[in-house]
Order: structure tokens, then sequence, then C-alpha cells
């Protein structure tokens, strides 16, 4: 899809260092993957992390669950 495909369809594309995505699962497009590092979250609780290399596109599946709802301007 065209950046300006997904413009008309009201995604968005980021690009710039720094730009981030969270959600429950993401998918991953991308030539190289490095090998799951185990990291440490917050005391016992740990997580895993690789990074994604060449020509790397990703999409999240499914929003956080947990998200807090927008509020609209009064």
């Amino acid at each position: 899809m065209s950046n300006q495909q997904e413009a008309k369809a009201g995604r968005q594309t980021l690009f710039n260092v720094g730009d981030a995505l969270r959600g429950e699962r993401v998918l991953i497009n991308a030539r190289r993957l490095s090998q799951p590092r185990v990291i440490n979250l917050t005391h016992d609780h740990k997580a895993q992390e690789i990074t994604a290399r060449d020509n790397v596109y990703c999409v999240i599946e499914m929003p956080l669950s947990n998200r807090p709802k927008e509020q609209t301007a009064s």
C-alpha cells in the first residue's frame, strides 16, 4: 500500500527516529530479525526484544485493551 493510499484510508506511516508503536499484537515485515533477547521490565517481570532490519514495516493488528479513552474537546 502506498503512502497516498494509506492517507486516504486514514492511516499514518511514521518515518522518524523515536517514533513508536504499542499494541497487544504487532505484525512485522522485515528482511532480517535478530535473535530474541530477554530483558528486565519491573521486579520479576521479563520480556523479549528483537531488532528488525532492512525495509521494516509494522502494523498494529490488535490495539491495547487497557488503552485510556481519548478525551473529547469541550
